[in-house]
């Protein structure tokens, strides 16, 4: 497929060449599906991580902090479709649970042509000034995201079991962000070297455990800034940042703006 670069709010198409492709933690109003055609990159939603590969889709719910991160691949083209609850009427109720449900769409690589050709014309309809375009474009969109969900193979491999205990050490970690959290603690809690620790936890997610555990917390802080009228340095302790003035330094080396920017700027 060859598309042009264009950006719609329902449809939109984009490529970088030569850099890192980066998008700061954001949410929308409606769902997102997210489609990488080429490169790859580290998808963050909430407390969960993917890598995602060329062919591989992602669904992102409406409301759902998340954001993207190709890191050292300097290549790298995507569609992103949006849309929002009129999708997803009585009988579709099914397709959104198990889109929010999985998130990464895995499909065969013999399904892909049936789903690219659904693509397209997704596009094509965008592209056009034709009677009835947008009943068209729902059409074509409802036969993708139930084909999605027909064809996606999610890893139930023996490899994915035996990586329980990091899923529980993550999950832990997001439960007790408030709490003093380090490698070593980590390692006594769950009878675990801190080397295999940072190794495993790190080939599973793509992230390290520091990294991790200060994402979680700029995270929850978002959460906080935006939904409590609670102030910088209670949001600071909450978070598990002992210092305001060094959590105000990571949330702005995170997100680019202060704290105090961001709330008043999303509010």
């Amino acid at each position: 497929m060859d598309y042009p670069i264009f950006s719609q709010k329902q449809f939109s198409y984009d490529k970088v060449s030569g850099k890192r492709k980066v998008s700061r933690t954001h949410k929308h109003t409606e769902h997102e599906l997210y489609y990488l055609l080429n490169g790859n990159t580290k998808y963050f939603i909430d407390k969960e991580f993917f890598h995602l590969q060329p062919g591989n889709f992602i669904f992102v719910p409406k409301g759902m902090l998340h954001r993207t991160d190709s890191e050292t691949c300097y290549f790298n083209e995507r569609l992103i479709f949006s849309f929002g609850d009129e999708i997803f009427d009585a009988t579709m109720e099914p397709i959104l649970e198990e889109l929010t449900r999985f998130k990464l769409i895995r499909i065969a690589q013999k399904h892909l042509p049936t789903t690219d050709e659904l693509v397209e014309k997704i596009s094509k309809e965008h592209r056009s000034h034709n009677p009835f375009k947008e009943q068209m474009i729902q059409s074509y969109l409802r036969t993708l995201l139930v084909r999605l969900c027909r064809y996606n193979q999610p890893d139930n491999s023996d490899t994915d079991k035996a990586n329980q205990l990091f899923y529980r050490i993550s999950d832990h970690i997001a439960d007790n962000l408030s709490s003093e959290i380090t490698l070593s603690s980590l390692s006594t809690r769950f009878s675990i070297s801190e080397s295999h620790l940072s190794r495993k936890f790190k080939s599973i997610f793509g992230i390290g455990v520091n990294e991790y555990i200060r994402y979680m917390r700029i995270q929850k802080a978002i959460k906080l800034l935006i939904g409590t009228e609670l102030s910088i340095s209670e949001i600071s302790e909450i978070c598990g940042f002992n210092d305001s003035n060094y959590f105000s330094t990571v949330f702005k080396l995170t997100m680019g703006v202060s704290p105090h920017k961001y709330r008043k700027t999303n509010r």
